[in-house]
């Protein structure tokens, strides 16, 4: 379904640079054309929207890099967000909050 095709562009597709050992991450990338050019180049927005793990989400990011190029350059942030979360456990917080 969906969720492996997600996880497929991940694996296979366009944010292999973002795979995280050990996680399944699923998510699509983006690029928005802005029709803004410096020189001949056009300066594009660059997005990815993603979740991990695949098959038990824990976390959704979203990146957005204003005129950032290509999708794949966000999803590498977006991994990145999403592997400091799943290291750093919530749940202590939320049980040592009001102690």
């Amino acid at each position: 379904g969906l969720r492996n095709a997600l996880a497929g562009v991940v694996e296979r597709g366009t944010a292999q640079a973002s795979r995280i050992g050990g996680v399944v991450l699923a998510g699509k990338t983006g690029t928005a054309q802005t029709g803004v050019y410096r020189d001949t180049v056009e300066l594009n927005h660059a997005w990815f929207a993603g979740f991990a793990p695949a098959d038990a989400p824990r976390i959704v990011v979203v990146v957005m890099i204003e005129f950032g190029g290509h999708g794949p350059r966000a999803a590498q942030i977006a991994s990145k967000i999403i592997e400091h979360y799943l290291k750093v456990s919530p749940e202590r917080y939320i049980r040592t909050e009001g102690n």
